[in-house]
């Protein structure tokens, strides 16, 4: 029964009795169909494009991933007073904010020796009291002076 089958065919297709698929699209229908109609000549073979592959082809490159740096340790001023602990180079505290009373030096009606022992340290309670009993505080005028110094 096969052998009829494919003997059929051979005789058909030799005979010039050949098919091509047309494909049509119709607009209610998405999809292509495909039809058969004969031709006078057999249906020429599709092409072929063949890949060639070098044999010599480069190794596969390695990617090492580079590390990315940590970002730099912020440091508040906070912390940084307590390097600034000299004449020629003097941050204070006081309520919380910093100051670099370093251009200060050579003016304190008291002398420079007083404000010297507060550098790299909170210099509130001293600034606030004066170191008076009983505590009086600095005047408007100095608590105004002070703030020019603000870091």
């Amino acid at each position: 029964m096969i052998n009829f089958f494919a003997i059929l065919l051979v005789v058909l297709w030799f005979s010039g009795f050949g098919s091509k698929i047309v494909t049509t699209q119709v607009s209610s229908e998405p999809t292509p169909q495909a039809t058969l109609q004969p031709t006078s000549q057999p249906t020429p073979e599709p092409t072929v494009k063949k890949q060639v592959v070098p044999t010599n082809s480069p190794r596969p490159v390695i990617i090492t991933p580079t590390p990315i740096p940590a970002p730099p340790k912020t440091v508040s001023l906070m912390d940084q007073v307590p390097q600034h602990n000299q004449k020629s180079d003097c941050w204070v505290i006081y309520n919380g904010n910093v100051y670099n009373i370093t251009g200060y030096f050579g003016n304190h009606p008291a002398g420079d020796a007083i404000i010297a022992i507060f550098c790299g340290r909170d210099m509130t309670q001293a600034f606030n009291t004066m170191d008076k009993i009983p505590p009086k505080s600095h005047s408007q005028k100095a608590h105004q002076l002070l703030e020019t110094y603000r870091i």
